[in-house]
């Protein structure tokens, strides 16, 4: 299974990635710290940051579709803005919606 970045930018293979949630902060508009959580792996020691949303429960909800998708045999992941997710399955495309 492939998984494609928010951006569209990265593209890896799931069988390969270890993913893991964890969190960074950001600025906002008004320069206050926020955490925002991120979907992140590591390929042959180089880091990537797969997706970022600003709600614990929306990259948790992202986190375990990834997960579930790669069981039931997804061919492809697609990382969505908040928390859409694509899923694609033989030439099918499903579109997951929020939480």
């Amino acid at each position: 299974m492939r998984i494609i970045s928010q951006d569209g930018k990265i593209d890896l293979p799931y069988e390969q990635a270890c993913l893991t949630l964890g969190y960074v902060y950001a600025l906002d508009k008004d320069n206050i710290p926020e955490e925002h959580y991120c979907i992140l792996t590591k390929i042959d020691g180089e880091k990537y940051r797969l997706a970022e949303y600003t709600d614990k429960n929306k990259a948790d909800y992202i986190f375990k579709s990834i997960y579930m998708a790669y069981h039931e045999g997804a061919s492809v992941v697609i990382l969505g803005q908040e928390s859409e997710i694509e899923i694609e399955t033989e030439g099918e495309a499903t579109n997951e919606g929020k939480p």
